[in-house]
């Protein structure tokens, strides 16, 4: 049955309700729709940018693939539709990032057994989607089936090109960003470099989409052996200038070189030229890659950041959650290059956004670690001591900071604010309180960059949700192996950080321990005999213990330890009330051998001895006589005490840690 009115339905909705309603619509009458019908509307659906349920999509993969005894003869509705239909269905699947291992197995057995009857093209976006899905042993059956590869690999090389002799230019360079893609796990290494090496000599002829595909295809595969990014830099900037490349285009060149590091200065200049010459060409999506790029590459271009800023706003409402965090992250990285109001101004307007969420499906772990953690990086900006006596709680829950304490040197034309107006507050409470459940859900989920990053992220702004503290702690110890050396001193450091402020009570909590269980679904509260009996403080302590035990364990940490790193540890053990000798020789040993010489550093060290009242070690006070002492010759011991006053006096600020 054919329902053409259905697919203008679809190509029409634009709110969560219109896409619900649609995907009831398609569900009740999916048994009767043909394949085409089907395969259009889901295609459209996945390319709605519209935060919605992922059940939609499993009741959908569950009506295809069950089977109909009396109108399929036992069949499945998938297995009646055409092949190319069935692809259009998987990559629609792919691009919402839904599995169902059901729906795959039969996809599967559909394609390669009708395999011939599809476009190459059509064939790529399979290969890609199951790659995408991680799908390695159904992808292995398509390619072997297409290629007819056998068990001697050396011989595939020539198998596959007679297959693609004949393809396009579009064709070949899909099949390529294939392999590129998978080549490792389809063991086709050797294969793909070769192909790469076929058309060395023909970039000049390439179309754009081909060099962004390209591009964009290397970074995924990881490295560029051959250099070919290099040697496409300047065709590219070239073309750029001429006007060339589409939006889409740009944001995978762009992509592609920040993914491999690969800092080409003229080409990043053109590419923030061309963007500018046709922002309003310029969706959301294709902005917030670019200007990831940018802050990948530390980069920053201030017109193309300014002139973005109008154009993000006009359309937070059409955001995917990975399109805002990654505007956010990318805009935090850059946070002291500009006057504090103007990002608060933007991130609200995003967070916003955010606020009238109801449904969190779509969010990944990433998404809130890039969020939080880019606005709790502006949070540190405007209020750099986090001392939250000196914050305000509005009635609304917003931490309001006086803006007109600090002085900042950026232009003032970046500022236009009515003379006599308050200051925007950011809304760093509201968000937290927002997203602190959604957390929580998938807890279980969150990588352990993701954990590091979101704790850190309550540490800066002082902000408590006890439950999800309790789960993120445990994770942080579960991930304890996968931290490097420096991500171990921030674990550290931000558990010392949280330590201190839960147990002075200097922190904002979004969760009453007293609160039950609340009757919105989304919201996740304690009833009174899920409330541990530990306090959060001795918790967040011993975990603390534990990091520092282990830190220390391991001595391949101190090989890449900085003299910042040292400063840190010497202040969590100052917030944590932790005295163990061996460890602080080990630091302050570390510290001499590296030669430091920033004064606040060396301040911070020398003032946890006296904080614990405890003897300045000799080895310290030859090292502030040999650096701070009298130029005209060496100072005596008895006189280091004297020193090291001299030299804390010349600190004027208070210490920031």
């Amino acid at each position: 049955m054919k329902l053409p009115f259905l697919l203008n339905t679809v190509s029409q909705c634009s709110i969560l309700k219109e896409v619900e309603d649609v995907f009831n619509k398609l569900l009740r009458a999916l048994p009767s729709l043909d394949g085409n019908t089907v395969s259009n509307c889901l295609n459209i659906l996945s390319k709605k940018e519209i935060n919605h349920p992922k059940g939609y999509w499993s009741r959908t993969a569950e009506v295809l693939t069950e089977k109909c005894s009396k109108s399929l003869k036992n069949n499945t509705i998938l297995s009646n539709y055409e092949v190319r239909e069935v692809c259009i269905i998987l990559n629609a699947f792919a691009k919402v990032d839904y599995l169902s291992l059901n729906l795959i197995e039969e996809i599967t057995k559909i394609i390669t057994k009708k395999i011939r009857d599809l476009h190459t093209r059509d064939i790529c976006n399979v290969i890609h989607s199951l790659g995408k899905l991680n799908q390695i042993s159904p992808l292995t059956k398509i390619i072997n089936k297409l290629f007819k590869l056998g068990a001697q690999r050396e011989n595939d090389y020539e198998k596959i090109l007679k297959i693609i002799e004949e393809c396009n230019e579009q064709d070949f360079s899909m099949l390529l960003r294939v392999f590129l893609l998978n080549s490792e796990h389809l063991e086709l290494d050797k294969v793909t470099k070769k192909l790469l090496k076929s058309i060395s000599d023909k970039y000049d002829h390439l179309s754009d989409q081909t060099l962004a595909i390209l591009s964009n295809s290397l970074a995924n595969y990881g490295r560029d052996d051959n250099h070919t990014l290099s040697v496409l830099a300047p065709i590219i900037t070239y073309r750029l200038r001429k006007g060339y490349f589409t939006p889409q285009c740009v944001a995978q060149i762009s992509n592609g070189f920040a993914k491999l590091k690969n800092r080409e200065e003229e080409l990043f200049k053109a590419l923030s030229e061309r963007v500018l010459s046709d922002i309003h060409l310029f969706p959301p999506r294709c902005i917030s890659n670019v200007l990831n790029a940018f802050s990948k590459l530390k980069i920053f271009k201030r017109e193309l950041f300014m002139a973005s800023i109008p154009n993000l706003e006009n359309n937070v409402d059409s955001m995917t959650p990975q399109c805002i965090g990654n505007i956010i992250n990318s805009y935090s990285k850059f946070v002291k290059e500009f006057e504090p109001p103007v990002l608060i101004s933007f991130f609200n307007k995003l967070i916003e956004a955010l606020l009238k969420w109801d449904v969190f499906d779509s969010f990944i772990g990433q998404n809130y670690a890039n969020i939080l953690n880019g606005v709790s990086k502006l949070h540190m900006r405007v209020n750099p001591r986090a001392n939250l006596q000196n914050l305000r709680l509005n009635e609304e829950g917003v931490i309001s900071v006086d803006l007109e304490q600090r002085k900042d040197v950026i232009g003032a034309a970046d500022v236009k604010k009515p003379i006599g107006s308050a200051p925007e507050e950011l809304k760093v409470y509201p968000l937290f309180r927002k997203l602190s459940n959604p957390i929580t859900k998938i807890a279980e989920d969150l990588n352990h960059l993701d954990v590091l990053l979101i704790v850190n992220s309550m540490s800066r702004c002082r902000v408590l949700d006890e439950h999800l503290l309790r789960r993120l702690l445990v994770k942080l110890r579960e991930y304890h192996e996968k931290y490097k050396t420096l991500e171990m001193v921030n674990v550290i450091n931000t558990l010392s950080v949280l330590y201190e402020c839960v147990s002075s009570k200097n922190c904002i909590s979004i969760l009453d321990n007293e609160s039950i269980w609340s009757s919105n679904p989304t919201v996740m509260r304690l009833t009174s005999d899920q409330i541990p009996e530990t306090k959060i403080e001795d918790d967040i302590k011993t975990y603390y213990l534990y990091f520092i035990d282990h830190f220390f364990e391991h001595l391949e940490n101190f090989k890449n330890m900085r003299g910042l790193d040292i400063k840190l540890l010497f202040n969590s053990f100052s917030r944590c009330n932790i005295n163990k000798r061996e460890y602080c020789d080990a630091l302050l040993d570390k510290y001499i051998e590296l030669g430091q010489t920033n004064t606040l550093d060396l301040v911070q060290i020398v003032n946890h001895y006296v904080n614990f009242k405890l003897e300045i070690p000799i080895k310290l006070q030859k090292y502030i006589n040999k650096r701070y002492g009298d130029k005209g010759g060496q100072t005596p011991l008895g006189d280091s005490q004297e020193t090291m006053r001299r030299l804390i006096n010349q600190v004027h600020e208070p210490i920031q840690v």
